[in-house]
């Protein structure tokens, strides 16, 4: 018996058998619903959450600030350029 037929015999084998059915979602539902849940309180993370909010937006504001009175940096490129006689 070659390879291939002992295959085959094997996947009619396979296809004969019964499959067990087992309903496993009433024990699936009551572990979920019986798991740990974190009764803390949130505020720790709100505090968080504003400070952070409030950081970011005055270092926004300051780097709005400096960021508008630096030149361009093409510019400070070109300028000397600028001053060069061509002819």
């Amino acid at each position: 018996m070659n390879m291939l037929d002992r295959i085959d015999q094997l996947a009619g084998i396979a296809c004969g058998e019964q499959v067990p059915v087992n309903d496993v979602s009433d024990r699936v539902l009551g572990r979920i619903s019986t798991a740990w849940r974190y009764r803390g309180s949130i505020k720790p993370l709100a505090v968080f959450t504003a400070v952070s909010g409030i950081a970011a937006a005055i270092l926004l504001f300051i780097a709005l600030q400096f960021g508008g009175s630096e030149p361009d940096p093409t510019w400070t490129m070109i300028k000397p350029l600028q001053e060069i006689p061509l002819w």
